[in-house]
């Protein structure tokens, strides 16, 4: 896998993360209020656009009622909201570091591959490398009647020198210097 590829994979895991933690996060955290009773139930039709002293009264004393209850309702609506979360925190968290160890686990995996591939790369160059003044002392210890051994029998099968040209021209100059 090639780098760019390898910052795609790892963008990718991460974006997918972080919109599936917002999705969760979304969805544990609604909770519903209950602000059921804050306003009395009371008949607000007047006929007239005048309000008599009567109605300014019956509203002062809505108002009053409602000062007076939301104290008590906001206690519950902010108790019962706050079980509620309590209730989903726990799944919440759970299935939020389950996503993140994923997440992180798959990064190391994507990242880890390099390092493998980096590795064998090294090797077979090594290996190469190695092989290549073995190959160059072998060619310098011929003598010319071993090279023409050698040129016979690598152009009895298909009559053809290229490679083998090369290298008898390569051993040659070798010699020389």
């Amino acid at each position: 896998m090639r780098e760019w590829g390898r910052f795609g994979a790892t963008l990718a895991i991460w974006l997918t993360v972080a919109i599936s933690l917002n999705n969760l996060i979304e969805r544990f955290t609604r909770v519903q209020a209950d602000f059921t009773g804050i306003w009395p139930n009371i008949n607000y039709n007047y006929p007239t656009d005048m309000v008599s002293q009567e109605q300014w009264q019956q509203w002062q004393t809505l108002i009053s009622q409602t000062e007076a209850n939301a104290q008590a309702i906001m206690g519950q609506v902010t108790a019962s909201m706050n079980a509620q979360l309590s209730a989903n925190m726990g799944p919440l968290l759970l299935l939020s570091l389950a996503l993140i160890i994923a997440a992180t686990i798959s990064t190391a995996f994507i990242w880890r591959v390099r390092a493998a591939e980096a590795e064998t790369e090294s090797r077979a160059a090594s290996e190469k490398s190695k092989r290549s003044p073995r190959v160059d002392q072998l060619m310098r210890s011929l003598s010319e009647a071993e090279w023409q051994e050698l040129r016979y029998r690598l152009t009895e099968t298909d009559g053809e020198l290229t490679m083998q040209d090369e290298w008898a021209q390569a051993a040659q100059q070798q010699r020389q210097r």
